[in-house]
């Protein structure tokens, strides 16, 4: 008979966890923890949402949600086309409000400024307490560029960008924040109403 590859405590070894038996039996509590560990894993992962942003999303009064569609993803991403739950600003008055006094968009892939026909406008931080990302996008949807914007108190003067030529939607994402939606050069996106 071979030495056994644990040698048990005396008094260990004289009681019933010391017999044969009982190596077995502990042998088959082992694999069923296993196997409950191993299958909880799956049931975390698999109860997820398709949509990253669905579990802390909040809605904010005042301002509808829509979806942004990533119908081409910008030129190098290996991200594929998307669908993202975003924030919709299409009336003046929730696009001069924007994300003023936010810290987070609360969920939401990002911010989406909707306008009815090709515009100009300028866009600045004002009372935004985080450092944004804005994006501007053609009447087709066509990527036309992008710049950053920092923080900025709530008072006159502060810093105003603006898009490359007119455009017919903006996006706004955290800082940094583009390429995790697969937004960049060579991007083309759509909206539809809600998520």
């Amino acid at each position: 008979m071979a030495p056994p590859l644990l040698e048990l405590p005396a008094p260990l070894a004289s009681s019933a966890l010391g017999g044969p038996g009982a190596r077995k039996w502990l042998g088959r509590v082992v694999w069923v923890l296993l196997v409950v560990a191993v299958a909880s894993l799956f049931a975390v992962g698999g109860s997820q949402p398709k949509d990253p942003y669905l579990l802390g999303r909040q809605p904010l009064a005042g301002f509808d949600q829509g979806t942004l569609k990533v119908l081409t993803v910008a030129s190098g991403s290996s991200l594929s086309p998307a669908d993202h739950c975003s924030l919709l600003a299409r009336t003046p008055a929730q696009q001069a409000r924007g994300l003023m006094t936010r810290r987070d968009l609360a969920g939401y892939a990002s911010m989406v400024f909707a306008y009815a026909r090709d515009v100009d406008a300028l866009f600045y931080n004002r009372n935004v307490p985080m450092a944004l990302t804005v994006a501007w996008f053609d009447r087709e949807g066509r990527w036309l560029g992008s710049r950053d914007l920092e923080p900025c108190p709530d008072m006159d003067g502060c810093p105003t960008i603006a898009a490359p030529s007119a455009f017919r939607s903006a996006v706004e994402v955290e800082k940094g924040g583009l390429s995790r939606l697969g937004l960049g050069p060579g991007s083309q996106i759509a909206f539809s109403e809600g998520c």
